[in-house]
């Protein structure tokens, strides 16, 4: 998701929805009604960017704690 230049929030927010819809394998998100939530990119531009960007941290195992310990370096 990192690979190409993304001129606009939104474009950055599509590619990480790209990429969590192509890894996420199962989640715990439910419908009012109880029934699972699907795992598409349309459901994951729903979701809060900040959830996405901790979501996609976990997902390419580049997360904050490493960011800020490569800061350092």
């Amino acid at each position: 998701y990192l690979r190409e230049p993304k001129t606009t929030g939104k474009q950055y927010a599509d590619a990480i929805a790209r990429i969590l819809a192509e890894h996420l394998v199962k989640w715990d998100v439910t419908a009012p009604d109880g029934n699972a939530v699907p795992i598409t990119e349309a459901t994951l531009r729903r979701v809060a960017y900040p959830i996405l960007e901790q979501l996609v941290e976990r997902v390419v195992g580049y997360g904050r704690e490493q960011r800020d310990a490569d800061v350092k370096n």
